[in-house]
């Protein structure tokens, strides 16, 4: 059994957290509004070595994450002037808030260390798709660490995963399409008796590729869902296939997505016909 610690440093949840996994861990993870950055500027906590996410939501309810590092050196780089350099990017825009990682030893992270982890955690969300947005143009440098310093330090990146989700982001989970939900459409609209799948993603709800969905809306649709559809339209073929996995908000949303109507949860079927509870 792991015991996890979460401290709200300034007292309130829109402020500080810090967040360890005494005994099984030797890192420790801080969670802070990003429309706060510049008041934890003289925070030491925040001025070591370490890699940071950037989690980002739109208006509608894509999320994004950034994945960066911050290596302490003699000009006292830290996670706080990383984001503020960050600040002319407009992929960047909706950040809501940060994670910065460091290890919790008088040993600062080296830069190779930090290297490795930040391509580690970098291509472990690129590969769950739990995410809608991975923003890095490109894959960070994986460093030069041995194989030896990998290994040792693979228990710090698990770490790094728990810790992670626990803030609040379950973005190295892959989608577990064995826990699929079933919804039938109706024969008309496009839906021909044909069906969408989807799976519960953490706090979100995914359609899964391949799902069909209705073609035609119905009036009393909610102009929400008609938007989203619109921003969606790539994802769906003119016969309503699904091209791509589409993440949403709620299963009630994904159920109206769907019907391309007024709709509601219950509409997701388990493998024994009855609805989640």
């Amino acid at each position: 059994m792991k015991t996890i610690n979460i401290q709200l440093i300034d007292g309130t949840l829109q402020g500080l957290i810090k967040c360890t996994i005494p005994n099984v861990w030797t890192g420790v993870a801080y969670k802070f509004p990003c429309s706060r950055f510049l008041e934890f500027n003289d925070k030491n906590e925040l001025k070591r070595s370490g890699c940071y996410l950037l989690m980002g939501e739109d208006d509608e309810g894509s999320t994004s994450v950034y994945i960066g590092k911050a290596n302490k050196n003699k000009d006292g780089e830290s996670v706080i002037k990383r984001i503020g350099a960050h600040n002319d990017n407009d992929k960047l825009n909706n950040v809501k808030e940060v994670i910065f990682i460091t290890n919790d030893s008088s040993e600062e992270l080296d830069s190779a260390e930090t290297s490795w982890l930040e391509n580690r955690l970098y291509n472990v969300a690129e590969d769950a798709q739990n995410c809608d947005f991975v923003v890095n143009k490109l894959e960070p440098h994986s460093g030069n660490l041995g194989e030896s310093d990998k290994a040792n330090l693979e228990p710090f990146f698990e770490g790094c995963k728990i810790v992670i989700k626990i803030l609040g982001y379950p973005i190295f989970d892959k989608i577990d399409e064995t826990a699929k939900l079933t919804l039938t459409l109706p024969n008309s609209r496009g839906g021909q008796g044909r069906a969408a799948h989807g799976v519960r993603t953490g706090s979100r709800f995914t359609i899964l590729k391949d799902s069909y969905v209705c073609t035609e809306f119905t009036l009393s649709c909610p102009q929400g869902i008609i938007e989203l559809r619109k921003n969606h339209s790539k994802d769906i073929g003119s016969d309503g296939l699904v091209k791509e996995n589409i993440k949403l908000r709620t299963a009630n949303q994904a159920a109206q997505f769907c019907w391309y109507a007024s709709a509601n949860r219950d509409l997701w079927k388990l493998a024994n016909g009855k609805s989640e509870d």
